[in-house]
């Protein structure tokens, strides 16, 4: 054999080594990802298990048991998912949160009962201002996106009711302009609490689900006239293809058994998450 056909057989035998290395260290090792910006060794099976369970939840098994927790004749559940009703009042929501700025879930915009002072604006933005976190022009309402940590979201609540104005301001900016919050949302707490927390989710989404479970702790740690929760609709079916369906069926809850029932089809749909 000469020598430049040795070489190419030493070349080829140490790609087939090389690759059999990194196939070893997959099937051992588990995959590397990116994960919120950083990267972290992930336990292939744990994941695909969790992926299982997370589907589970939002087949039509995962949504009827959802909607039996809840109380609520499931026969009845189906026969209005059939009919496709709800489906414009959750296109209105989505519409809502886009017209806000929602641009991904979940998006959250918190309405003071009165305007930030300038103290409170510039506490809040100076602690945690970013590109996720926006405030409207006469400090009636703030944006922020993504599932921020509860300490995150505490320190907002905190500065903002403390820095309120002690009356509302004359005028009204058009900027995070959202529908009024009526009772015919769904609220935890007061409607007329100084801070509402209105959520734009997804229910197929896990940061959704991180997200409910720190509302959740919100709503335990602060008196409903001081914090009110109110859960709008704002699923993206280019990533969660069910989120629709499980956001009207939470909607045909909702209209059997009330906003109780539409929280404990919620909080079971977002369990585990």
């Amino acid at each position: 054999m000469d020598q430049s056909n040795r070489n190419t057989f030493i070349i080829a035998g140490a790609v087939v080594f090389a690759g059999l290395l990194i196939a070893a260290g997959v099937f051992f090792g588990g995959n590397t990802q990116e994960i919120g910006g950083g990267t972290q060794q992930v336990n292939t099976t744990t994941n695909t298990d969790n992926n299982r369970e997370t589907a589970s939840k939002q087949d039509g098994a995962g949504i009827m048991a959802a909607a039996e927790a809840a109380g609520v004749d499931t026969d009845q559940v189906q026969s209005c998912l059939d009919s496709d009703k709800f489906q414009q009042d959750v296109q209105e929501d989505t519409s809502d949160a886009r017209a806000a700025g929602g641009r991904g879930t979940p998006f959250n915009v918190l309405v003071f009962a009165n305007p930030l002072t300038e103290q409170g604006r510039t506490s809040i933005t100076g602690a945690l201002g970013g590109d996720n976190l926006t405030i409207s022009e006469d400090g009636k309402r703030l944006s922020v996106s993504g599932a921020i940590p509860f300490s995150a979201l505490q320190q907002i609540i905190d500065t903002a009711l403390d820095n309120q104005q002690n009356q509302n301001a004359e005028s009204t900016s058009d900027d995070i302009a959202i529908s009024e919050v009526t009772e015919e949302d769904h609220i935890r707490g007061n409607r007329d609490a100084a801070v509402k927390v209105v959520e734009y989710s997804d229910f197929g989404c896990p940061y959704c689900g991180q997200f409910h479970q720190t509302m959740k702790q919100v709503t335990d740690n602060y008196d409903s006239s001081e914090v009110a929760w109110v859960y709008r609709h704002f699923p993206i079916p280019q990533l969660h293809p069910q989120a629709p369906r499980i956001a009207r069926a939470s909607e045909c809850v909702a209209d059997q058994g009330g906003d109780k029932a539409f929280w404990t089809f919620a909080d079971e749909i977002f369990a585990g998450s």
